[in-house]
């Protein structure tokens, strides 16, 4: 019995130290965008007066010329906005995935003892019972291992299409 209690209490130890990490990095994913946010509305702020100054003004094609010029640097800067949150969604959603993965494996392993613990003190249809379980866990790792590669493969496309807006914008600007 007191095995079993130790056990549990270690599992409970490990489960509040893996929901202190969480907690960890939702607090400082949440204060990055809090600093992402302060600073794009002291910069759009300013911007805005501008803008909208160069707005009033519009009399002529040279004055159209002149908004589009300050229209650019907007746009520059709500794309490096929205790059800069999926930056910050992505490093929180690697250490996320991190945690989970070293306990989906620790949870594993434990399984797999347990089931070699009862192979060995067997009772009648101990062993095919444990079989049918290996094949189970086997089942659902390979599950977990596809979600987290369609996982990463979102991730890849979200960044790959604000590197190519990043890129168009910049060409734009050139022209």
């Amino acid at each position: 019995m007191t095995t079993t209690f130790d056990q549990f209490s270690v599992a409970q130890e490990k489960t509040l130290a893996k929901l202190s990490q969480l907690n960890a990095i939702g607090t400082s994913t949440g204060s990055e965008f809090i600093e992402l946010n302060m600073a794009a509305l002291k910069e759009s702020s300013s911007k805005v007066t501008q803008t909208t100054a160069t707005v009033v003004k519009l009399k002529d094609v040279k004055s159209l010329e002149d908004l589009q010029a300050t229209l650019q640097p907007n746009l520059d800067e709500v794309t490096s906005y929205w790059k800069a949150g999926a930056d910050i969604v992505n490093k929180a959603n690697n250490e996320i995935s991190k945690i989970f993965e070293a306990t989906v494996t620790e949870t594993n392993l434990a399984i797999a003892e347990n089931l070699d613990a009862l192979e060995k003190n067997a009772f009648p249809g101990g062993p095919i019972m444990a079989s049918a379980i290996k094949t189970a866990m086997s089942f659902a790792n390979q599950t977990f291992d596809n979600a987290a590669k369609v996982q990463q493969q979102a991730q890849d496309a979200v960044n790959t299409t604000l590197a190519s807006g990043s890129k168009a914008t910049k060409s734009k600007k050139k022209s």
